[in-house]
């Protein structure tokens, strides 16, 4: 974000109309939201807060922050074009609709691992295939390691938001593909909603949300309730567990999503479960004192958890990562757009372990 100061509010999503038709019905209850765009907006009980300024994972930055480093990415990163045809896979493979990615620039730069998108509800993310794919021979070469993530939608079955997740990541039919430990989203599930209509006045206070333009938008979770929430993201963590043999990390924000939304007795859902933890900064993964009474952690320098995780006491030996920035840049161009090089913001995580240490805490020597 540009602003020097931001409220909490939800920038702008796309537009209905701009859907895919296969993505109609899976998202007739809310609105497939550009996370760049949101969670900025992860401020937790502070209200207001300095936008963060672009990181640039260069070697001054690589030396200053030991540990290991990665990069989540989306169709959003490699969009190029909202042109119909670019909404249908085969179309999203072409130069004039997707970009490509530099996998060794990415290694260059220090990027350990790669989260990428699989799947959103019941939809595929359209970048994920030719992703998946072309990361798979670097994972194996221990490169530059791959993982997936599905974002969690309400009233949606979860069975089969599992096992389009499964499917996308080729781990149906009793395959293991190797991988990073999947990763289950849970955060807002927006949908636009206009002042007047039963559906505005439905939504409670605290799950609405105002952007700059004075668009309104409603996170649809709160039709459910928190234990109903927990049950729903459990039966989809047991049939990936089972299927893929690795266990499921859990994506959120604590004080502006988990913490604002679960109860104390959704906390089991968390207590052994590694954890990607959402705090933005403007100096890169620097630990703020103040975040030790939010569960954060002065002894390895990691950003609170959400309630019910917590950190480890002496072995650094549960996956939790910390994503410290959206606005996150790689030194040189990894991008190809149209046959130009390119570069773009996207969302980097840190850990406070070397690239072995890693390889061990995430599973990623289990045969």
């Amino acid at each position: 974000m540009k602003a020097a100061w931001i409220s909490i509010c939800v920038a702008v999503l796309l537009a209905a109309g701009n859907m895919p038709a296969q993505a109609q019905d899976p998202f007739a209850d809310q609105d497939e939201v550009d996370p760049a765009a949101v969670r900025p907006f992860w401020l937790g009980a502070s209200g207001l807060e300095a936008a963060a300024a672009p990181f640039f994972l260069d070697e001054k930055a690589r030396n200053r922050f030991s540990g290991t480093f990665g990069i989540d990415l989306s169709h959003y990163t490699f969009d190029r074009s909202d042109k119909p045809k670019c909404k249908t896979q085969a179309g999203y493979d072409t130069a004039e609709c997707s970009c490509s990615a530099n996998w060794d620039a990415a290694t260059n730069a220090g990027v350990v691992h790669v989260y990428t998108k699989a799947s959103d509800g019941a939809v595929t993310d359209l970048s994920f295939q030719r992703l998946w794919a072309q990361l798979e021979p670097k994972h194996a070469s221990k490169a530059l390691f791959r993982g997936a993530y599905h974002f969690l939608r309400p009233n949606l079955d979860v069975t089969r938001q599992a096992d389009v997740f499964l499917n996308a990541i080729g781990a149906a039919g009793g395959h293991k593909p190797k991988q990073l430990p999947p990763v289950l989203d849970i955060e807002w599930s927006n949908k636009r909603v206009e002042p007047g209509t039963e559906e505005f006045d439905a939504c409670p206070a605290a799950r609405r949300t105002k952007n700059d333009q004075g668009v309104y938008y409603c996170d649809m979770w709160y039709k459910m309730t928190p234990a109903q929430i927990a049950a729903m993201a459990k039966i989809w963590i047991d049939r990936v567990e089972a299927a893929t043999g690795l266990p499921v990390l859990v994506y959120t924000n604590p004080s502006a999503w988990w913490n604002a939304v679960m109860t104390h007795n959704e906390d089991a859902l968390l207590s052994n479960r590694g954890v990607w933890t959402s705090r933005y900064t403007d100096r890169g993964p620097v630990y703020n004192k103040k975040w030790t009474k939010e569960g954060g952690s002065p002894k390895w320098k990691m950003a609170p958890l959400p309630r019910g995780a917590s950190y480890p006491v002496d072995d650094y030996s549960k996956p939790h990562l910390w994503q410290f920035t959206e606005t996150g840049f790689l030194p040189t161009n990894f991008l190809t757009c149209a046959g130009s090089p390119r570069n773009k913001q996207v969302d980097m995580s840190w850990v406070p372990i070397s690239q072995d240490k890693f390889q061990s805490v995430f599973r990623l020597n289990t045969p």
